[in-house]
């Protein structure tokens, strides 16, 4: 890294997360833009501003480094095949809002692969909404085993063929901010696994989370299992709508803080011994 670079009308996003609307914004890392709709994945100086945007994430990380930004663009859409690892550091961010929810979608369309795989530290991920998956598929969405990782405002669909959570974490440090899990599925068969598990990680934070089990819940019996092995834990002001149960391992009770739950259709936070 070296001297903060000043923007001095922001990252050129009108809509979403405040880190792509406020002005000025500084950096020491380079700053990347993708969008579906007019982006070529080309060498420099394709990448560098809004009005010549790389089209695919994966190239944006490919070109960039570590503690570098990637803006997805509003309304950018992209299927996902392969997973991509964001590098130390990096932060990979949404424009765009729509009825209070991101226009970025990231779909994935493979069978063993999840869409992002977080084993770098301190990689953040805002604004984007991530679509079920598109096939069968038993590898989480998301992976995470880096440290101090942050996913804030982003919002998760999960269907039939979501065989795995949406985010497994093992990581230490990491929190949740702002975020949405869904289940979709209108058929009892086609139930989604769960949406989050955490098996191992100290000090996780829970903050303004909503999990919504939708007309038919998940395939586990609950939205959320988390064995973090006796490590701090917090969650603060979750939603538990429609059945969507939190299960905490009473077999590994974490040192678990909990403030402000409401819920609806029965949803709770069970302490249980390991399924």
């Amino acid at each position: 890294m070296g001297f903060a670079v000043t923007y001095i009308d922001g990252l050129g996003q009108s809509l979403g997360d405040t880190y792509v609307t406020a002005d000025p914004f500084y950096s020491t890392g380079q700053v990347w833009y993708v969008y579906s709709g007019t982006g070529v994945d080309a060498a420099d100086p394709n990448g560098r501003n809004p009005a010549k945007p790389f089209a695919t994430l994966g190239y944006a990380i490919s070109a960039s480094a570590t503690y570098d930004t990637i803006v997805l663009m509003d309304g950018h859409a992209e299927t996902i095949t392969a997973a991509k690892v964001p590098l130390a550091g990096q932060t990979i961010v949404g424009g765009g809002s729509s009825g209070g929810l991101p226009t970025v979608k990231l779909t994935m369309n493979a069978a063993a692969a999840g869409m992002l795989t977080m084993s770098a530290a301190n990689v953040q991920i805002r604004n984007v909404w991530f679509n079920a998956n598109a096939q069968a598929n038993s590898v989480a969405m998301m992976t995470v085993a880096g440290a101090g990782a942050v996913i804030k405002d982003c919002y998760f669909q999960m269907a039939q063929y979501d065989d795995a959570a949406a985010i497994s974490i093992s990581g230490n440090y990491f929190r949740i901010e702002g975020t949405a899990f869904v289940s979709t599925a209108t058929v009892l068969t086609a139930q989604p696994y769960m949406a989050l598990e955490v098996t191992g990680g100290q000090g996780t934070t829970l903050s303004d989370v909503t999990f919504d089990g939708g007309t038919t819940g998940f395939s586990q019996g609950h939205a959320a299992y988390i064995d973090p092995g006796g490590s701090a834990f917090l969650m603060e002001n979750i939603t538990l709508l429609r059945g969507a149960d939190i299960l905490v391992n009473g077999d590994s009770p974490p040192e678990l803080t909990v403030s402000g739950v409401s819920a609806s259709g029965g949803g709770m936070i069970r302490w249980e011994s390991a399924p």
